[in-house]
């Protein structure tokens, strides 16, 4: 979800040097340094969204006939791809299109490019639709519909909002509705809180209760998806929290999800102000996959309209790593075990970080992350590992 506009490369101007010489570049500076989400790479300013020799980083060079999408490579560069910053085969505006347009990017759930940039439907298979990922299919498939030639969620569908046909002004739907622009935020924990030596007063638990209890409001509402997590762990969360909003004469209320194809119509702003994910550690190998491939566009539209959304990840392999990647919220290349080394508060002032030690132990099931999203001011790595330096807890603004 985590996909942004493509940033254009300006001409530098040409600037006297001290001896008289002019020097000038074609690499977008700013006072002499790299603009913001550029990386500077061999004395060079790249974008590692985009640039296939520097993919997520630099020196990460992506296989031949592979493009760099959103600082990842493996998106085949087939016939009308390339990045064009639009969003589900849209337009630029944050609106969908009618899935005739040329931009390919993920999460490919178009006709033009199903799945992948190179894979078009046609003939018996005329539709894109979900099947695991999207695939293919003869005809749109529960939890999507048909809006002409297009497979959509209409709890979330900017373009087809509650019905077919209905745009959202501000490119933004939530639970079938229209809504407006917010600043919202998504916060990715790389801790396991079924460990039952945490106590309520750890680093752990405090971070966990700055994410959820985020705001000033006197009630504080939460859409919890836990259907495949640790029944204990969730009830032991909830009390933690609980106690955590009580402290400050707040309270904290919990609405369980159920299956994650129910959560769309659910996950509103008027509803909710937090989106809780719970480490989903009794989940089927594959079904995150398609589970973040089909909540997408709904956590991005929660987000973009002001909502807070709280992932926990405590290492459960290949199931949180599939929905925080085929979600949206954070594009996980590798995840490392880093239990027993010491954690270490990168951004004190932000507001999870809040009463947190400056250095603090990694408890059973620590995740660090290794991921294409580079830190900047809209994605602030708060809690790193500090034998690798890789991101243990994420937080990501969503600017209006």
């Amino acid at each position: 979800m985590k996909l942004r506009d493509g940033l254009r490369r300006t001409v530098a101007a040409l600037v006297p040097l001290a001896t008289g010489i002019a020097a000038c570049g074609t690499d977008p500076l700013v006072g002499g340094t790299c603009r913001t989400g550029w990386l500077e790479c061999n004395l060079h300013c790249i974008d590692p969204s985009a640039d296939p020799s520097n993919c997520g980083g630099c020196g990460h060079v992506c296989a031949a006939g592979q493009a760099c999408v959103a600082g990842l490579c493996g998106y085949g560069s087939g016939d009308g791809g390339g990045w064009d910053g639009a969003g589900g085969g849209g337009s630029a505006d944050g609106s969908l299109g009618d899935g005739s347009g040329g931009g390919c990017i993920p999460p490919f759930d178009t006709p033009e490019h199903c799945g992948d940039c190179a894979t078009r439907c046609g003939d018996a298979t005329p539709v894109c639709g979900l099947a695991g990922t999207y695939k293919c299919l003869a005809q749109c498939e529960p939890p999507l519909e048909a809006c002409g030639p297009l497979c959509v969620d209409k709890y979330s569908d900017p373009a087809n909002c509650g019905r077919c046909g209905n745009v959202c002004p501000t490119g933004i739907c939530q639970g079938g509705n229209c809504v407006g622009k917010g600043f919202g935020h998504e916060i990715v924990i790389g801790m396991d809180y079924a460990d039952n030596t945490l106590a309520p007063s750890s680093d752990q638990v405090t971070l966990l209760a700055n994410s959820v209890l985020f705001g000033n409001s006197a009630a504080v509402r939460v859409l919890s998806y836990d259907e495949f997590a640790d029944a204990a762990m969730v009830a032991k969360i909830q009390m933690w929290l609980a106690a955590a909003a009580a402290t400050n004469r707040r309270t904290v209320a919990f609405t369980k999800a159920g299956p994650w194809t129910s959560v769309p119509p659910q996950l509103a702003v008027a509803n909710y102000q937090i989106f809780l994910i719970y480490d989903q550690s009794r989940a089927e190998v594959g079904e995150m996959e398609t589970a973040g491939t089909f909540l997408n566009h709904a956590m991005e539209a929660f987000a973009q309209g002001g909502g807070v959304i709280v992932a926990l990840d405590g290492g459960t392999t290949g199931r949180m790593r599939d929905l925080l990647t085929h979600g949206g919220l954070l594009q996980v290349l590798e995840e490392s075990n880093v239990a027993g080394t010491q954690l270490k508060l990168e951004a004190p002032t932000d507001f999870i970080a809040l009463n947190l030690h400056d250095v603090f132990l990694a408890k059973a099931n620590t995740i660090a992350f290794t991921t294409s999203q580079a830190a900047d001011n809209q994605h602030v790595f708060v809690v790193d590992d500090m034998t690798a330096t890789l991101p243990v807890v994420v937080h990501s603004v969503r600017v209006p």
